[in-house]
């Protein structure tokens, strides 16, 4: 059974690049794809108070041709490139095809909804721009998250329960009160 007619032919392996071939195929064909070695881009994801943050998602951008504005890197399928950090804030980016990049975080720290609009960049934590070659490895490409929104409470309480337990709760304006901790 022969195959014509014009095709896409995609190759990938763990560790390199995806290659991607559109060929016109009649009768018999031998094809070669070069395959390059993927880059690769670790680092952590810290509070300003140096803690981890897990769960953060490092974002890959790359700027259009012609364009002025960072767009969302994706893969010829449409999935965005990224990484999401471990228990210990560390991620891997890998297998990204030679090129100038910039790589940006994203958190909801500790699974709570980012801010109005949808997740941003940390503002004092901006994109860090790199160029990569074949097989080359970026490390320490770490970023430092705003713990802004923390804060603490002090006073005193008055008036007590009869066995001199005291109720705290803490929540959103927008939902019942319930307790947290007695």
């Amino acid at each position: 059974v022969g195959f014509q007619g014009r095709w896409r032919i995609e190759v990938t392996k763990p560790g390199y690049a995806k290659s991607a071939l559109f060929a016109p195929i009649e009768g018999n064909l031998s094809i070669t794809l070069r395959m390059i070695k993927g880059g690769v881009i670790t680092g952590r994801v810290a509070t300003q108070l140096n803690a981890p943050v897990p769960h953060a998602t490092i974002v890959v951008l790359r700027r259009l041709p012609g364009a002025s504005i960072l767009q969302r890197f994706t893969t010829n399928d449409g999935m965005s490139v990224a990484a999401q950090t471990d228990g210990q804030g560390a991620y891997r980016l890998f297998g990204l095809a030679p090129g100038s990049y910039a790589v940006g975080a994203i958190s909801t720290m500790d699974g709570m909804p980012a801010m109005e609009g949808g997740p941003v960049l940390a503002a004092n934590s901006p994109p860090q721009f790199l160029s990569i070659t074949a097989g080359e490895e970026h490390a320490n490409v770490d970023f430092t998250m705003p713990t802004s929104g923390a804060g603490s409470i002090d006073g005193r309480v008055e008036g007590a329960m009869a066995d001199g337990a005291v109720l705290l709760a803490l929540l959103p304006r927008d939902l019942p009160a319930a307790p947290l901790a007695r």
